[in-house]
């Protein structure tokens, strides 16, 4: 997992939450389990909707890994298993 990721998942979580999810929030992790490229979940996220709702839970376009309130988004939005 990407350190900076890693970083700022620390500060938002306890430890053991960090070792349960390190691997499944990083947006390169996301996307290669959607079957997509990291560029085109990029793309998804920026559709209006979709990232009005990332947006209240706290995410920027630039950020390489999503907090989990932000992957339930994902999650409901290109349901994901």
């Amino acid at each position: 997992m990407n350190e900076k990721c890693l970083n700022f998942l620390k500060l938002e979580y306890p430890k053991t939450k960090i070792d349960e999810i390190q691997e499944r929030y990083f947006k390169k992790d996301v996307a290669k389990k959607i079957g997509i490229t990291e560029r085109t979940l990029s793309r998804w996220t920026q559709v209006q909707e979709i990232f009005e709702r990332l947006t209240k839970a706290g995410y920027k376009k630039n950020q390489k890994c999503f907090t989990p309130k932000q992957y339930e988004i994902i999650e409901d939005e290109f349901n994901i298993e």
